[in-house]
């Protein structure tokens, strides 16, 4: 099953462009994840990509989703699938 947050974490650290969401989130009702926001991002188009991207915070807030992380912490989620940042030696 998509994990919407996992999504939200891959466009933030730029593996996933934004013009993907509605089409991922369509998926996702498919695989029957549902919430108003996730439908009203399912319906947009890949030109809507802004709006796209501000409907990922409240897509994962009714579907009772962690919020996402900063930018930096994305990139670090993205590269490790702990979403752990690497500790300072010394």
């Amino acid at each position: 099953m998509i994990d919407m947050r996992d999504v939200g974490v891959r466009v933030l650290a730029g593996d996933l462009a934004g013009e993907e969401l509605p089409m991922v989130a369509a998926q996702a009702l498919a695989e029957g994840l549902d919430s108003p926001s996730l439908r009203e991002l399912a319906g947009l188009s890949r030109g809507d990509y802004r709006e796209a991207r501000e409907l990922l915070g409240p897509v994962l807030d009714e579907l009772g989703l962690p919020e996402l992380p900063s930018d930096d912490q994305a990139v670090w989620e993205a590269s490790d699938p702990t979403g752990r940042a690497p500790t300072s030696v010394g």
